[in-house]
């Protein structure tokens, strides 16, 4: 399938959902139902007031979620069109399906996010938070497998090749899984929990620290075997990112504790804190696709591969 018709598809997927969902909510709206009322209230401490009706009963931030949406829409098309570019020295390019679990992941968290402000529920909490830890997290086995594969590559060794991909796509998903596990139990705090908001946070700023940690230390041992890490896109992705989710807390912080809280704007502080999430999950998968490495030693290289397990 060409790259025009992707995009094509993934277009209409992206107008299409949020307009069925928007009409779902007016008709639900309209003759006054409540679509959740069967359901476990957990209202969040956001500023805008959670509806007594409809689909959608915190309409702006439940729309604002689809940016998650779109997104991940486009990480999709970023990683189907990796297949028709030669960045043959980029880890990504030879692990091509990490760009789509990075993309499925993408979606529940919106999905989330989505059904998170739509019911202001209990269920729609949990499944916020475990798309948010599974997005976070998704970061610590990349960082992990890039700091083993530069700290065992041979800087004589010219190709970039990743052999027994099977192994190293299911060490993957078995790194997610067992992380998410773990961390599922803190899932089930509510809003009133004083804990609900340390946790959440605490998880995101430390896996962030710890990926930080991971990327000085290869960037160390690329420097130390003379291997450049250069980047397609002269751009400093890691420190926007760090920067975008930096800005993101504080504007939810400003939401919570109802700083320039006006119900009667289309805008909400709670939209930036989506804004700068999104933001900062696109620039990190950029960061990964645009790295490339190119060897600075001077002695003949070999033209042979070599095996990463």
């Amino acid at each position: 399938m060409g790259l025009l018709v992707v995009k094509r598809i993934l277009l209409g997927i992206g107008t299409l959902i949020p307009v069925f969902f928007n009409l779902i909510d007016f008709y639900y709206t309209y003759n006054k139902i409540d679509f959740w009322k069967n359901y476990t209230i957990d209202v969040g401490p956001w500023c805008e007031k959670s509806k007594n009706i409809g689909f959608m009963k915190e309409k702006i931030n439940a729309n604002s979620s689809f940016i998650f949406l779109w997104i991940s829409l486009y990480l999709y098309y970023k990683s189907y069109r990796l297949r028709y570019y030669n960045f043959k020295n980029n880890i990504l390019h030879h692990l091509p399906l990490v760009g789509y679990m990075y993309t499925f992941i993408n979606l529940i968290h919106w999905f989330g996010s989505f059904l998170n402000h739509s019911c202001s529920c209990t269920i729609g909490h949990r499944i916020n938070l475990i798309g948010l830890y599974m997005l976070v997290t998704f970061w610590f086995p990349y960082y992990w497998f890039r700091y083993q594969f530069f700290k065992n590559k041979n800087p004589y060794v010219k190709a970039l090749s990743i052999k027994n991909k099977d192994i190293v796509y299911k060490g993957f998903i078995l790194w997610i899984m067992t992380i998410n596990m773990a961390l599922f139990p803190i899932t089930n705090y509510n809003y009133k929990n004083e804990l609900s908001e340390l946790t959440e946070l605490g998880v995101v700023v430390f896996t962030f620290i710890i990926c930080l940690i991971l990327d000085y230390e290869t960037k160390q041992i690329c420097k130390n075997k003379s291997i450049s890490i250069n980047y397609n896109v002269n751009s400093k992705c890691i420190l926007i990112t760090i920067t975008t989710i930096g800005l993101g807390i504080v504007t939810r912080k400003l939401d919570i504790y109802k700083i320039y809280c006006y119900n009667n704007s289309i805008i909400l502080v709670h939209v930036f804190w989506h804004v700068f999430l999104s933001i900062s999950t696109l620039l990190i998968f950029n960061d990964a696709v645009n790295e490339k490495m190119q060897l600075m030693n001077m002695l003949p290289l070999v033209n042979t591969g070599e095996t990463f397990y």
